[in-house]
């Protein structure tokens, strides 16, 4: 038989890890950014992506790209058809 916590736990259902703050803000700036691009390219085509992607060649016309790269999550380095 299961010991009274373990049963509250079970009856609870699987909760798991706790975040923390931070990590939970991320994963909502990630989730906001990856959305707002997917509308943005996919369906409006507006085609904003290939200015947010880190292209080395190109860092000193778009510094911006090192911080925008990480939510660019379709081709992280700009390579085209990856």
């Amino acid at each position: 038989m299961l010991a009274p916590s373990a049963m509250s736990a079970a009856a609870s259902g699987f909760t798991g890890p706790r975040l923390t703050p931070w990590v939970r803000r991320l994963m909502i700036a990630l989730t906001a950014v990856f959305l707002a691009l997917f509308v943005s390219d996919d369906l409006l085509g507006w085609n904003l992506t290939p200015r947010l992607v880190l292209v080395p060649s190109l860092l000193l016309e778009q510094p911006w790209s090192l911080l925008t790269f990480p939510f660019v999550l379709r081709n992280p380095i700009g390579r085209k058809g990856a």
